[in-house]
């Protein structure tokens, strides 16, 4: 079997997030997509995270996959990916795709005023 080398196109999906206490960290949708192997003999694919086996793709036309990864770390999150033939050989990492996330709510703002004029007036409208 030939070297593999597969250069990944990683787009990653959040949806909006409700709000969560600081460190609680929720699972997030991620997509994944990647430049098609030639190898005659390609079985599939296989997606890491920390080096960690995250999924086995046993379909080579497979070119994208969306995930939901139930444990992202604060900070990297670092995904490859290979491809193995049918003989059961597998590729060497892909580069490095890294998804940096960061769950800290911001701090709210504080000290808000608001100054009228003379002969000014305010109107206040919330919407639901």
């Amino acid at each position: 079997m030939k070297k593999i080398f597969l250069l990944p196109i990683v787009c990653f999906l959040f949806a909006a997030e409700t709000y969560a206490a600081p460190g609680d960290i929720v699972s997030k949708s991620v997509r994944i997509s990647w430049t098609a192997n030639t190898e005659e003999d390609l079985a599939g694919y296989k997606v890491y995270l920390a080096k960690k086996l995250l999924v086995d793709i046993p379909d080579p036309a497979t070119r994208s996959i969306e995930i939901v990864i139930e444990k992202l770390v604060e900070g990297d999150n670092i995904f490859n990916l290979t491809a193995y033939d049918t003989s059961g050989n597998e590729s060497f990492f892909s580069n490095d795709t890294i998804l940096v996330y960061d769950g800290k709510i911001p701090d709210k703002p504080s000290n808000v005023t608001v100054q009228t004029t003379p002969r000014s007036r305010i109107t206040i409208e919330t919407w639901e």
